[in-house]
């Protein structure tokens, strides 16, 4: 099946803690390009990867990283090959996605692996980062946007490195409904490499939030899936 819109000559990298689903999304958008090769993906929806895995299809090519911080071995190499492909794609096309699970709270813990991630990276990251929202199908969309607004300070400032642009994934959906998820996240690399811009401190107020507790963090007591929370 080819791809909704050409994104030939473009790298889409994966990053994220494991668990949070970065090769399901990576699996996602293999799908719709011609090609059977899959990222190997352990119960529980993480990943089986603990190298940097390429797969290569129609022109495109998709990079899975493993989470450095949950290896026993090789961890540091994985940190070093980070600094090499950085490096490597400079002045090409690409788009680094970071997968969020949607369904459950962001910690401070998983942001500093984003912050450890982003220095490996270098200084351009923040023109090329999309947040991949994984976990979808316990997320009402049409909420999610309203949901954002009341965000702990860190997922805050990650939206705001990434520009505010994200995706919403869920790998449980039909095949349909998948390919308008590719079409909502090849809109947004089409506009890559976004000028750069200051990011917002998890540890300063953003513009328009008051940092009291009860309104960094809602917590619904209604019975649906809030992400966040």
């Amino acid at each position: 099946m080819g791809s909704p819109r050409s994104v030939q000559g473009w790298t889409i990298v994966l990053f994220g803690k494991t668990g949070n689903g970065k090769s399901s999304v990576g699996n996602i958008i293999l799908r719709t390009l011609d090609t059977r090769e899959v990222f190997p993906i352990a119960s529980g929806l993480a990943s089986k990867t603990e190298t940097i895995t390429e797969i290569s299809a129609e022109g495109t090519k998709v990079v899975d990283i493993p989470d450095f911080t949950n290896l026993e071995v090789g961890g540091d190499d994985i940190r070093h090959e980070i600094r090499t492909l950085s490096s490597s794609l400079t002045h090409t096309q690409y788009a680094v996605l970071l997968a969020v699970r949607c369904d459950v709270r962001y910690t401070r813990e998983e942001y500093d692996i984003y912050r450890e991630f982003k220095t490996l990276w270098g200084k351009d990251i923040c023109s090329h980062l999309i947040v991949a929202f994984t976990f979808g199908d316990r997320q009402d969309h049409n909420k999610l946007d309203k949901e954002l607004e009341t965000v702990n300070p860190e997922l805050k400032s990650l939206l705001n490195d990434a520009g505010r642009q994200y995706v919403l994934f869920n790998d449980m959906c039909d095949s349909k409904d998948k390919k308008l998820q590719i079409e909502n996240l090849l809109e947004k690399i089409g506009k890559l490499p976004r000028q750069k811009q200051r990011g917002v401190s998890p540890d300063q107020p953003a513009s328009g939030m008051r940092t009291t507790e009860q309104n960094v963090v809602l917590v619904s007591t209604e019975k649906h899936w809030c992400c966040f929370v």
